[in-house]
């Protein structure tokens, strides 16, 4: 959603400061993912060795979950020390030079988060939407619960990122130039 509460407060993420955006993505986003992907990485390989023979699709998940997994921790890395300190360089000296970077880097956020996109899906066909088969143990379950937690978070990343972070930077880089042009 475009509006979040967070501290007791309720936030419109199209009209705050788009660092206060950033850092809620790096406080909320970032900090869930590099928590969540490496115990996420032992549980389906768990899950492997322990139901891979019975359940032949868990060799898919585990190596689409790797595949994502290496993936997001590159772009987390990208976000945090390429393009979220232009972000903040813009709003706090109002460089162009920084806003303009970081609109020209932002599509390969976008497709970034595509790809991700991608093979969340992949997972979600893979596991018939995370169907628990009844003859696996509560790690599985649980692999499966985090998973979808894991989906969960990234839909509403990519949707601060794509929907709200890149429109506005594209739109103050919009306001900067016609203000060049007069």
């Amino acid at each position: 959603t475009t509006v979040a509460s967070t501290q007791g407060r309720e936030i419109d993420w199209r009209t705050t400061p788009l660092t206060e955006l950033v850092d809620y993505i790096i406080d909320t986003h970032h900090a869930f993912l590099n928590r969540e992907l490496p115990i996420l990485s032992e549980l389906t390989a768990t899950i492997l060795r322990g139901h891979g023979a019975k359940h032949e699709e868990l060799r898919q998940v585990h190596k689409l979950f790797h595949n994502l997994k290496s993936a997001l921790e590159a772009h987390l890395i990208d976000e945090e020390e390429v393009i979220f300190p232009l972000v903040k360089d813009y709003e706090r000296e109002g460089s162009t030079i920084a806003l303009s970077k970081a609109v020209t880097i932002s599509q390969e956020l976008e497709r970034e988060h595509d790809e991700a996109g991608e093979i969340i899906q992949e997972l979600r066909e893979v596991t018939q939407d995370y169907a628990i088969p009844p003859d696996v143990c509560s790690t599985f379950n649980s692999t499966y619960e985090r998973l979808v937690e894991l989906e969960n978070t990234l839909v509403h990343h990519i949707h601060l990122v794509d929907d709200i972070l890149l429109p506005g930077l594209q739109e103050e880089l919009q306001k900067v130039q016609n203000q060049n042009l007069h």
